[in-house]
């Protein structure tokens, strides 16, 4: 964009790169550069992909590369008729006028699509970026011809304008149906970062993990407990197919009813995040009518705090306001200085990670018009730069070398998640004067092991040259499901595995380094994988990565619970990759170190880990301030935190609580919570002393009503 406006008599110009990011439509540009009236701004967004197809079975689609999320359940609870066509989605229609297995059927008896069929099926979706449709095949039309049903369904968010319309190709044995409706508009998720003072604070790699899940005892309107599965999706809507949820909704509750599970909808996505007194917030609006008061829709309260893993700490209800609250701590709400590194390795605070770029280790070359550019990670090129020792990044024009910058000079800073690495004392630059130096801005994409580096601008003013480089390295380890829940709603947690350093079981000539929901960076050298072995008698031999996980835990029909790590390195010559099954199984009493079984010839690992931790998660209350864990026989005890009173500001207020005691609160005895305006002085009790301690999975809770 040019001529918007004039900075020191010259146009201001504003550069715009849009990159490929595949799932991330939520993502805030960034600016990269600032330089003398040209600004550079980078997009990541997965509108700047390439056109694809994708296709989705069970009547729902979840298209990776856009992020959009596409379900029909809710248009197949009736049969459909248009003209002289019966029509049933995800299944048969029971009329068997056209016989069995039939989901599109002509009044004369003629099965135009049946439910399976080949490859088509009344439950499959394909999307080709503009459209979604389904391809179904039906009986004979004539010799080596059948019939066949395409249903294009087209988005109109009027619902007084949705309809089917019909039509046969004349004198073939094709039908075209386009069905128009608001539920088949795709699923967009709403902006997931936000900014305060300092700061830019994202949290769409919880979208990309899918749903987050919670299960314990939770009280309804009517004030029963009942065991509650809640299934959330950060700034979009649930995955197609979550228990029957409706595919519009964020948080999604599921409880069994006379046998059956029942599904409500708690609350749609829409108005992105909210920054209040530190706390993010990200409200859900429109849920179904639960409460006591039906005139009310129900809403969800999801508040994120800083926490070093992501887990969904607790979930609260208010029949009064109809609201309920849910708390899920995360990494990605933490608030952290920029850091700088010269070491190129840095850890990041809030998560504990350590990024180590000195493995990027070859000189890359790359080209922009008339220039060529040498550039090298945290080391000095191979290639002499010109009269300059020691350069790390490099010009070439006609023939003659400049240096722009040294590798003595490296500074790498993480800055809100964004790595920028500069090197400066380089050449003279003959405009200003000054040395020149380069910036470049470290990009994740976990498609690309080592990508190449792209040249932004140069500022002539301070001779500062921009890049751009993607690649794995600058990628953190991807969040990990790390909960399961089973057909009868009880919750499996698996967090209490995942370790810093990873877990270590020797086998024969092999050291086996494997973490659950984690990475073992630390050993394998990426931060992909979640297991890999070293040679035991020949330290020098590289690690071999045994996969990483890509999914989350789930509960098998025999109670074990099974994680599976894919993509590992090559095995064999045939382009076999390694494997790995972890199967956990409960086990109180005798916990054992995971034992490790080998296939080479199927590239196949096996591990078999019986542990407490793959029990059931717990729900358990205490009297006189002590709740003890029925798994592990622990004891809490919150006497010993009653001898102190605690007190946090937020905002204008100040709040002071106790543990077991009472609070000192305006002369009440009985107060456990109190309140203080901070200008007026005046207080006020809002919440007595309570002594009953709740356990639930894994986390205490005091309620002080």
């Amino acid at each position: 964009y040019e001529g918007i406006g004039k900075c020191e008599s010259s146009p201001v110009s504003l550069t715009v790169e849009l990159t490929c990011a595949q799932g991330t439509h939520h993502t805030e540009p960034r600016l990269i550069s600032e330089e003398t009236c040209n600004y550079v701004i980078v997009w990541q967004t997965a509108a700047a992909c390439p056109a694809h197809s994708v296709s989705g079975t069970d009547c729902g689609l979840e298209d990776d590369i856009t992020g959009l999320t596409f379900d029909v359940h809710s248009l197949s609870k009736q049969v459909w008729t248009v003209n002289d066509i019966s029509i049933q989605l995800c299944g048969s229609l029971e009329d068997k006028t056209c016989g069995e297995g039939v989901s599109v059927c002509r009044d004369d008896g003629t099965a135009l699509g049946y439910s399976e069929e080949g490859d088509s099926s009344s439950s499959k979706l394909l999307y080709n970026d503009t459209a979604l449709a389904m391809s179904l095949t039906g009986a004979e039309c004539r010799a080596e011809l059948h019939f066949t049903t395409l249903i294009e369904f087209q988005c109109e968010p009027d619902s007084e304008k949705k309809g089917i319309e019909a039509y046969n190709v004349a004198g073939s044995c094709s039908y075209i149906i386009f069905w128009k409706d608001p539920s088949v508009c795709p699923m967009y998720p709403v902006q997931c970062s936000i900014n305060n003072d300092t700061h830019s604070i994202d949290l769409s790699p919880l979208y990309d993990l899918g749903n987050l899940e919670w299960s314990g005892p939770l009280t309804t309107p009517d004030q029963t407990t009942t065991q509650t599965a809640i299934y959330i999706r950060a700034c979009g809507q649930v995955t197609p197919g979550t228990e029957g949820c409706d595919h519009t909704t964020g948080v999604c509750a599921v409880k069994m009813v006379d046998g059956k599970k029942v599904s409500m909808n708690l609350g749609r996505a829409g108005s992105g995040l909210t920054l209040e007194g530190g706390i993010i917030n990200e409200i859900y609006t429109n849920g179904d009518r639960v409460c006591t008061d039906k005139s009310l829709r129900s809403k969800t309260v999801v508040e994120y705090s800083c926490q070093k893993t992501t887990t969904v700490l607790q979930v609260m209800f208010s029949d009064m306001n109809c609201m309920y609250v849910v708390e899920v701590g995360t990494p990605h709400a933490c608030v952290e200085d920029t850091l700088i590194s010269t070491n190129c390795t840095i850890t990041d605070p809030a998560t504990g990670l350590t990024y180590d770029f000195s493995h990027v280790s070859d000189d890359m070359s790359f080209s922009n018009g008339n220039s060529h550019f040498l550039l090298h990670v945290c080391g000095s090129l191979d290639t002499q730069c010109g009269d300059e020792e020691g350069s790390a990044a490099c010009e070439v024009v006609n023939g003659n070398y400049i240096s722009l910058g040294t590798s003595a000079t490296t500074s790498l800073t993480l800055d809100s998640g964004s790595f920028t690495l500069s090197y400066t004392d380089g050449a003279e630059c003959a405009s200003s004067l000054s040395h020149r130096e380069t910036q470049v801005t470290l990009l994740c994409d976990r498609s690309t092991p080592l990508g190449t580096p792209r040249y932004i601008n140069k500022d002539s003013e301070s001779c500062v040259y921009h890049f751009e480089w993607e690649m794995a390295a600058a990628c953190p380890p991807q969040d990990l499901q790390c909960t399961a829940i089973d057909s009868s709603l009880r919750e499996y947690d698996l967090g209490a595995l995942r370790r810093a350093t990873p877990w270590t079981v020797t086998q024969g000539d092999y050291t086996y380094h494997l973490n659950v929901c984690g990475g073992v960076d630390a050993v394998c050298g990426d931060t992909q994988s979640s297991i890999c072995r070293t040679n035991v008698g020949d330290p020098e031999t590289p690690p071999v990565s045994l996969g990483r996980q890509t999914g989350e835990p789930v509960v098998l029909e025999d109670g074990r619970i099974e994680l599976v790590y894919h993509h590992g390195m090559e095995c064999n010559p045939d382009k076999h990759y390694w494997v790995t099954r972890v199967l956990f199984s409960c086990e109180k009493e005798a916990e054992s170190m995971p034992v490790i079984t080998v296939d080479e010839t199927e590239c196949e690992v096996t591990v078999v880990w019986r542990t407490l931790h793959a029990c059931p998660a717990v729900y358990s209350q205490g009297d006189n301030c002590t709740v003890i864990n029925p798994v592990t026989d622990v004891t809490y005890d919150l006497w010993k935190l009653s001898d102190s009173q605690f007190t946090i500001d937020v905002k204008e207020h100040q709040y002071s609580y106790s543990f077991c005691k009472p609070a000192t609160c305006n002369g009440v005895s009985s107060a456990g919570v109190c309140q203080l305006q901070l200008e007026t002085h005046q207080e006020k009790v809002i919440g007595e002393v309570n002594r009953t301690v709740t356990l639930s999975n894994g986390v205490l809770i005091l309620h002080y009503n």
